[in-house]
């Protein structure tokens, strides 16, 4: 994968590209209380209140610069462009190539935007991560 240029040939840095690992669900569930010590599997007691569902899920970003794809199977990835403070705003093109025997077989073009303003090194943007209702604890 080439880092993304702009229309003056412009480069930004070369993309960080990763796999997309999987972590197993045994049971659907939402959050639940155990007084088991910390090293015991943990088990639900009740069934799940949650939108989800025991099987594999999207989790874990391992870095990848190649990889082997067996026949069938998919394997998505993540990309991640990093945009240094001062690029020139505008939008830079690059492709992920799929590469087989040193021939390209498929190719994926992405643009990433640059926007004319530069974000804060210290974030100080504050985040709820459990809101609960009125029979919260």
């Amino acid at each position: 994968m080439d880092a993304p240029a702009n229309e003056q040939g412009e480069r930004l840095p070369a993309p960080e590209v990763a796999l997309v690992g999987y972590v197993p669900i045994d049971h659907a569930t939402s959050y639940f209380r155990s007084d088991s010590p910390t090293w015991h599997r943990k088990f639900p007691t009740t069934p799940g209140s949650c939108d989800g569902w025991a099987g594999w899920w999207p989790d874990p970003l391992p870095p990848a610069g190649t990889f082997d794809l067996p026949a069938r199977t998919t394997q998505p990835i993540w990309v991640s462009v990093r945009v240094p403070v001062g690029a020139t705003p505008g939008d830079y093109g690059g492709a992920v190539r799929l590469v087989r025997g040193g021939a390209t077989v498929a190719e994926m073009p992405f643009t990433v935007h640059v926007w004319d303003f530069a974000l804060p090194d210290e974030s100080h943007v504050q985040a709820i991560y459990d809101a609960r209702g009125s029979n919260a604890q």
